[in-house]
Parts: C-alpha cells; structure tokens; sequence
C-alpha cells in the first residue's frame, strides 16, 4: 500500500495528486487542510497504514529498484519481529558536486544499545528514509515526536535502538537529493538548532 500524505498543498496541487493514482486502490491520498509539518504528517500516514511493515519516502526522494522487496525478505528470514532492516543511501546535490554514498557497516543482526557508540555501525544519515520496520515496533516507541522540524529519522533512530534489533542489506536503497540553494541552507540550520538541542534534551 502506498499511503500519500499531503501536508497542506495548494488545492490545484492536490487534485493534481488524486489525479495520479485515480482508480489504484492500493494508494490512498490523505490531505492535511493546513500544513502540520513532516513529524505529524508521517504520523497521520502511519495512523493509516494496515500492512506489516513501515517506511517513509519524501516527496523529492526515490526508492531505487530492489529496494523493499530486498527489505522485507530479509525481515522475514529474520523470523522475529523486532528487527528494522536498513540499506545504504546515496544523497545527490542540486549544485551537482559528487554524490555521497553511504553503507551501514553490520556484519549480522546487532543490537545497537550495546555499543559505547550507537553510531560505530550505523550514521543517523544512513537512516535517512532507508528503513523498513514492523508497524507495531514503530507504534510501540510512538511514531515521530511532532514537535521537531529537523530530526525526526535521528530521533526515532535513537528510541528504536532501546527495543530493536538492527540489519543492513549491502545495497544503495535510497536517493536523497539535497538542495544546496543558500536561502535554503540557511533556513535548514535554523531547524537543526531546534532539532538537534530537543533530541539532547530528550
């Protein structure tokens, strides 16, 4: 299933967005009259879902070929249900300076709350929209924490380590572009402040 959030677009946009996925019943368009921020959005995406397992996608990223069929293989040979199956992700910048492709470095399945440093085998970059987890282990740490507007893959990265097993595929899962315009950078750290002294706090 694929469950498409629409955090509060222009009506035009909106019909635009029905208007793609008319008649496919395996893609449901849920709309958000105001906007309400990433968070809370994939939350309300996450309300909806009735599937297995859970990932996200921003709406200027890609899935690439294999991904998720690779995912859920590996989550089913696991056999357990506390496992988030990971791959690496690859970020592509619109000013067009060389690709950053980054792995997760996980021989086998690990507990990451072991580790002195949680972030030895796997980045919160590399968990930037590149995992597949079962719905009620991202219910049981309660989705997304509404409240920041940067941050939200970091922070739930750190809660799922308390209950989760983790498992990286040796693969590029995901496309994320990155925009390098300074207007935007800009504003991208003003959200980074916010975001990264709440999840200290946290």
């Amino acid at each position: 299933e694929v469950i498409v959030v629409d955090d509060g677009s222009a009506p035009e946009a909106a019909q635009a967005t029905a208007e793609v996925h008319a008649g496919d019943s395996r893609v449901r368009h849920v709309r958000n009259e105001t906007s309400i921020g990433n968070p809370a959005s994939r939350n309300r995406g996450l309300e909806e879902v009735g599937g297995r397992f859970f990932c996200t996608l921003d709406d200027d990223d890609e899935f690439l070929p294999g991904r998720l069929a690779a995912q859920v293989e590996a989550l089913e040979r696991a056999g357990r249900d506390d496992v988030v199956a990971v791959t690496g992700v690859e970020l592509v910048w619109s000013d067009g300076r060389p690709p950053i492709r980054e792995q997760a470095n996980i021989p086998r399945l690990v507990r990451l709350d072991t580790r002195p440093n949680r972030f030895e085998l796997i980045s919160p970059r590399v968990f930037l929209n590149t995992y597949l987890v079962p719905v009620d282990m991202i219910r049981k740490v309660d989705g997304y924490d509404p409240a920041l507007r940067w941050g939200e893959h970091t922070d739930l990265f750190l809660r799922l380590q308390d209950v989760a097993r983790f498992l990286a595929l040796p693969m590029i899962g995901t496309r994320v572009h990155r925009d390098a315009a300074p207007g935007l950078a800009r504003q991208a750290w003003d959200r980074k402040v916010v975001g990264v002294s709440r999840i200290l706090e946290k």
